[in-house]
Parts: C-alpha cells; sequence; structure tokens
C-alpha cells in the first residue's frame, strides 16, 4: 500500500460531498470567507399563538361588533347587563387604585346582590382596557362552557355572528397553556414557538473553499514495486559501498600501525649477536 496526496482546487458542493463521504478522516478544507453573518445561513420563522389565525382575530368577527354611522364607529348597543360595574364596596376601585383589575361577571345587572352572575374565567375588567386585557387569560376561549355563556349574552343582545366562532383548540401542542396571561403572551411578541432552518447550500456558497486537500491508501502497482525494490537495491549498494570503504581504511590502518611498532626478527637477531 502507498499513501497518496492529492489536491483539488475550488471544488464545487457535489464534489465536496462526495469527497466528505469518501475522506472524511483525512479531507481539509478551507473557507476563503472566514466571517460569515447567522443571517445569511440560518432561517428562523415563528409560529404564532393559535388565537393570532382564530375567527376572533378576524374581520368578519370584529366588524360585527361595531356601527359605522357618518364615520364614527362606537361600539354595537349591548345590553348593560353584560358587564359587571367596578363599584366602590369590591376589590377594585379606580378611585384608589387606577390600575386595579377584578374578575369579569355576566347577568343580570339587578342580580348584583344575588345568584344571577355568573363570572367569566380568566377574563378581567379594569379601569383602563390595556390592564384589563393584560390581566386576562384566553381560558374562556377554550371552555366550552364559557363560550356558550358568551354566546348567549350575545345573541340575546342581537350580535348573532357568534355563533359561528370556533373555540380554541385546548389540544394543540403549545409553549403557552390556556391560562396563561395575555401580558405574558405579548412580551413573547405573540411566537408560541420559533422553528430554525439552516441553509448548508448557502453556507457553501459563502464559504468557497479554493482547494481541498486529502490522503488516501492505494494498491501499490507493480512499477511501483519494481521501483522500490531497485531504490532498495540501490540505497543497499550505496551502503555497501561507504561501509566496505570504512572497514577497508580501518584494516589498512591496523596493518600500518602494527608494521611500524613491531621491528623484524632478523633485524631482532642480528642485534643479540652483535651483544655478545
Amino acid at each position: 500500500m502507498q499513501t497518496m496526496n492529492k489536491t483539488i482546487t475550488s471544488p464545487s458542493q457535489d464534489q465536496y460531498k462526495e469527497l466528505q463521504e469518501r475522506y472524511p478522516d483525512t479531507l481539509q478544507c478551507f473557507c476563503t470567507e472566514i466571517s460569515i453573518p447567522y443571517g445569511e445561513l440560518i432561517e428562523i420563522t415563528p409560529i404564532y399563538h393559535q388565537v393570532c389565525t382564530s375567527d376572533f382575530v378576524q374581520s368578519w368577527w370584529y366588524q360585527n361588533l361595531i356601527v359605522k354611522d357618518d364615520g364614527e364607529a362606537s361600539l354595537q348597543i349591548i345590553p348593560f347587563s353584560l358587564y359587571y360595574p367596578l363599584i366602590p364596596n369590591g376589590t377594585c376601585s379606580c378611585a384608589r387604585n387606577p390600575g386595579c383589575t377584578t374578575v369579569a361577571v355576566s347577568g343580570d345587572l339587578e342580580s348584583i346582590n344575588g345568584s344571577g352572575l355568573i363570572e367569566l374565567e380568566g377574563v378581567h375588567m379594569g379601569c383602563f382596557m390595556t390592564d384589563a386585557v393584560s390581566q386576562s387569560s384566553l381560558v374562556c376561549w377554550y371552555n366550552d362552557s364559557c363560550m356558550e355563556q358568551l354566546q348567549t349574552e350575545f345573541v340575546s343582545a342581537g350580535v348573532t355572528i357568534f355563533n359561528n366562532a370556533t373555540k380554541l383548540n385546548s389540544s394543540l401542542s403549545s409553549n403557552f397553556p390556556p391560562d396563561t396571561l395575555v401580558q405574558t403572551i405579548i412580551e413573547n411578541v405573540m411566537a408560541d414557538q420559533w422553528q430554525s432552518s439552516a441553509s448548508y447550500a448557502n453556507f457553501y456558497q459563502k464559504c468557497r473553499p479554493a482547494l481541498c486537500s486529502y490522503t488516501y491508501e492505494e494498491r501499490s502497482s507493480a512499477i511501483f514495486i519494481i521501483t522500490k525494490i531497485i531504490g532498495l537495491f540501490g540505497g543497499l549498494n550505496i551502503a555497501l559501498r561507504l561501509i566496505s570503504r570504512f572497514a577497508a581504511k580501518i584494516f589498512f590502518k591496523f596493518i600500518h600501525k602494527r608494521t611500524t611498532q613491531e621491528p623484524p626478527l632478523a633485524f631482532i637477531g642480528q642485534e643479540a649477536i652483535e651483544r655478545k
């Protein structure tokens, strides 16, 4: 096996995908654009609260609650018995606390001190409309009995369009339970959920890698093997030459040193005779 290195210039997204699948461990690509804004890569889409698409925000619904005369809009005449007035002997008094709210009820005004009033679950009323709405919830618009009570009161007031309104669906998955205050829903810009989707095509287009490099193992060919063998023998040949040359130098140096240190035997014998 032999390791191969390869480089591709300006690869397309399809080429990159193919290389990523084949060489996930060795592939390296570098973006030409270092900093890419998230807004160009990720799209975030809100999923709004179901009330935003319900019957209660449709034009056919609220236009039937308004009468237009001579360019002036006023609330349709509804019997006063639909609303419970803010009275001093209650827990909320506009004179003492203009921002207070109290639970709204419906029924006959004459039965204030009796049992004819029905509390509207989750619905509040106050000195200011904004305070009343923000402290209310949408529980009543999920509840069959509460919707029926409202329908009875509105129909008795001549608002028949209420018969066509569909209650909110409590079985839908939502981050806002039915008893969530309207103020909380508004603070979350009426968005129940946020969906995000990332576009890899946009990312690759912005990245625009100038080149991609990768390595891979390839089975050695006959030519490669022969070349390696020749190279191996060539290397051995050079090594043997160096070793033999070095060994020869050592050998001859050793011989030369020995011959210079030990005199010949004949010369030694002649010296002995002369001494005698």
